[in-house]
C-alpha cells in the first residue's frame, strides 16, 4: 500500500472498534497485546503497526488461532472465517516537504505538452512534478468527442505528444524520464506565495523554482428536477439540483476519457442493433458548440434519433456568422438530426434514478432514452480564488496572465483554459481550446528553461472539428466586420473575415473525399491571417468560388 493511500486508510477505519493498534514497534512480536507503555509511546513514534479486523478471543494471541502474520506490509490471515489486515505505516513523509523545481496543477493537454517541452530542453531527473486527478497520463481531449466515438481508437492512439507527431507519453515515458506524475490526487491546499501545495493524503510539496497551474475547465452543469417529487407540487418543477452525471446511466458530461467511453459503450449498445426495427432510441444534445455538434453527430451515425437543443438562433454562434451557420444546419438536417433554436433548458428530467429528458424554457417537455449536455465549461480556478488576480467577464472568470503566461504573483503560472492571456494582438481574451494549450504549456516550459524574460508577442488562435463527412479548420479572428462566403459544402466552402483590407480570419470547410488539399489549403490559410495579408475589396467581391480565391490570392 503505497504511504499516500495508506493515510486515507486509517482515516477510514481509525473510528471502528474492531481496528485497534498492536504494536508500535517493529522488532516486536506483532501479536503481542499492547501495554499502555506501548499505547504512550505510539503518540511520538513515527512508525506503527495497525491492525484491523475482530479478535476471535481477547485474551489468545497464540498462532494457532490468530493467524501467521506477513512482516512487513500485509495481511492477518486467520484459519477461523474471521480476518483482518495488518501493516506498518511510516508518518516520516508527512512532516517532511518534497521539493522540485518546477510543479505543475493539473495533467490535462497543456500539462503534457510543458512536460514534453522540459525534457526537450533538457531538464535533469527528479526537478519536475505533476499532480493529477485523472486516471490517465495527459491526454489530447479534443479528441473525444471527434475521432474516438466514430473509430476504434484508444487511449493509447492520443496520449501527449502524438498530435505533433512525438512518441506517445505514457506512464514508462515519464518514469524514464525521471518526472514524479502522480495520478488520482487531488491538490487540497496550494500557498502560492511559498509555491506548496497539498494533496489531499495531506502530502505537502514545495516548488524551488515555479509552479504551473494546469487545471483546465470543469463542465456547467444542468439542474435536475425529479418528476415524482415535482407532482407533489402541482408540477411546478420546483425541485432542483446539481447532480454529477456518475449518478446518472444515460446523462453524459464528455470531459475526461471515463465519460467518453461510457457514451461510446452506450451508443455501440444500440449500433449492433441497428438492424433491428422494433424500437427506435433517442438522443437529447443540448448544446451547439463543439461538443454538443461532434456528439450529435456521433449518435446519429450510429443509429440513433437526435435532437439538437440550441439556446442560441443558430448553431456555432460565436464563431459562424449566420449565413454560414445555416449552411451547417441544413446539413446536419439532411442527415437526420433534428434543431431546436432559440430556447435553453430549463431543467433536466429525472425519474426513479434515470435521466428521461428534459423541459424547455418554453415549457416544452422532451423525451429521450440518452442526455449529452455540451453547453461549455468554466476555468478550475476555485483553489487559486484570492490568491491570484481574475478576469472577470465573458466567457467565465479566469487566471490574468500576461504574454509570458506569469500570474500577478512571482513564480506562478497559468496555462491552457484557466488562463485569461493577455496579448498585443488581441488584448485580453480566454482561449479554451486544443491549441491554447499545446502552445502555452509548451511555452511556459521552454521560457523556464531558458531563463529568459522575453514575451510571446502574438498568440494565433486556430480550431478544428468533424460533423460527418466533414472537417473544418478555423485561424486568426471572427470580430472583423466584412465576411464574405464561397463555395458550398458540397466541395469546399471558403469563409473570409475582413478588416480595413486585411484578411483577420478564414475557415475552409469539405467533405473528406476533396481531402487531398487539406493540409496545402490549413497552411496557406494560417499564414495569411497570422500575417493578415493584405486584399483589394474588389476582387474579394468579384471572385465566386474557393477554388479562384485560392488561385488568386496564393498562387503556388
Amino acid at each position: 500500500i503505497k504511504s499516500e493511500y495508506l493515510i486515507a486508510v486509517l482515516d477510514k477505519f481509525s473510528s471502528k472498534k474492531s481496528g485497534h493498534i498492536v504494536c508500535n514497534d517493529p522488532t516486536h512480536n506483532p501479536l503481542k497485546r499492547t501495554s499502555s507503555r506501548a499505547s504512550n509511546d505510539f503518540k511520538s513514534s513515527t512508525k506503527r503497526l495497525f491492525f484491523f479486523g475482530k479478535r476471535k478471543s481477547s485474551h489468545s494471541h497464540s498462532t494457532s488461532k490468530q493467524g501467521n502474520f506477513l512482516s512487513g506490509t500485509g495481511s492477518l490471515k486467520k484459519k477461523s472465517s474471521t480476518a483482518g489486515m495488518a501493516f506498518w505505516a511510516d508518518f516520516d513523509h508527512l512532516d517532511k516537504v518534497d521539493e522540485y523545481d518546477f510543479i505543475i496543477i493539473g495533467g490535462g493537454v497543456a500539462a503534457g505538452y510543458a512536460a514534453h517541452e522540459f525534457v526537450k530542453q533538457g531538464i535533469q531527473p527528479n526537478k519536475l512534478a505533476i499532480f493529477s486527478t485523472e486516471n490517465y497520463p495527459p491526454y489530447e481531449r479534443s479528441i473525444l468527442t471527434k475521432d474516438f466515438l466514430t473509430s476504434s481508437m484508444k487511449i493509447q492512439d492520443f496520449l501527449t505528444c502524438k498530435y505533433v507527431n512525438e512518441p506517445a507519453q505514457d506512464i514508462d515515458w515519464y518514469h524514464k524520464n525521471g518526472i514524479f506524475l502522480q495520478l488520482k490526487t487531488k491538490i487540497i491546499e496550494a500557498d502560492l506565495n511559498t509555491l506548496t501545495i497539498k494533496n489531499v493524503h495531506q502530502k505537502k510539496y514545495k516548488a524551488t523554482k515555479a509552479i504551473i497551474i494546469a487545471t483546465g475547465s470543469v463542465p456547467i452543469k444542468l439542474p435536475i428536477t425529479n418528476i415524482l417529487l415535482s407532482k407533489k407540487f402541482n408540477n411546478t418543477f420546483v425541485s432542483t439540483d446539481y447532480v454529477d452525471s456518475d449518478d446518472f446511466w444515460d446523462l453524459f458530461y464528455v470531459r475526461k476519457i471515463e465519460d467518453a467511453e461510457n457514451l461510446l459503450t452506450k451508443l455501440d449498445s444500440v449500433y449492433k442493433e441497428k438492424f433491428n426495427e422494433e424500437k427506435l432510441y433517442s438522443c437529447l444534445v443540448i448544446g451547439s458548440g463543439y461538443i454538443g455538434l461532434e456528439c450529435a453527430a456521433a449518435a446519429s451515425m450510429k443509429g440513433w434519433l437526435v435532437t439538437l437543443v440550441s439556446k442560441e438562433e443558430h448553431i456555432m454562434s460565436e464563431l459562424f456568422p449566420k449565413e454560414i451557420a445555416e449552411m451547417f444546419e441544413n446539413y446536419l438536417i439532411e442527415r437526420g438530426i433534428t434543431l431546436i433554436k432559440g430556447v435553453g433548458c430549463h431543467t433536466l428530467l429525472s425519474d426513479c434514478g434515470s435521466i428521461v429528458g428534459c423541459r424547455l424554457e418554453d415549457g416544452r417537455i422532451l423525451h429521450s432514452d440518452i442526455v449529452v449536455v455540451g453547453i461549455g465549461s468554466t476555468p478550475n480556478i476555485d483553489l487559486f480564488s484570492g490568491k491570484v488576480t481574475v478576469q472577470e467577464g465573458v466567457p467565465n472568470p479566469a487566471i490574468l496572465v500576461d504574454g509570458s503566461f506569469q500570474t500577478s504573483l512571482p513564480g506562478v503560472f497559468a496555462v491552457g483554459d484557466v488562463s485569461a492571456p493577455l496579448f498585443r494582438s488581441y488584448d485580453c481574451s480566454q482561449l479554451q481550446h486544443a491549441k491554447n494549450a499545446r502552445f502555452s504549456g509548451s511555452y511556459v516550459a521552454k521560457r523556464l528553461m531558458n531563463n529568459t524574460d522575453q514575451e510571446f508577442e502574438i498568440y494565433h488562435p486556430a480550431l478544428e472539428s468533424t460533423f460527418f463527412d466533414v472537417r473544418w479548420n478555423f485561424f486568426g479572428d471572427s470580430s472583423a466586420p466584412v465576411v464574405k462566403v464561397y463555395g458550398n459544402l458540397d466541395s469546399k466552402l471558403l469563409v473570409l473575415w475582413i478588416w480595413e483590407a486585411k484578411i483577420q480570419g478564414a475557415l475552409v470547410a469539405r467533405d473528406e473525399k476533396f481531402m487531398s488539399s487539406k493540409n496545402s489549403d490549413n497552411e496557406i490559410l494560417e499564414n495569411a491571417t497570422k500575417h493578415q495579408k493584405s486584399v483589394a475589396l474588389k476582387d474579394i467581391y468579384e471572385l465566386q468560388t474557393a477554388e479562384e480565391v485560392f488561385f488568386f490570392f496564393f498562387p503556388l
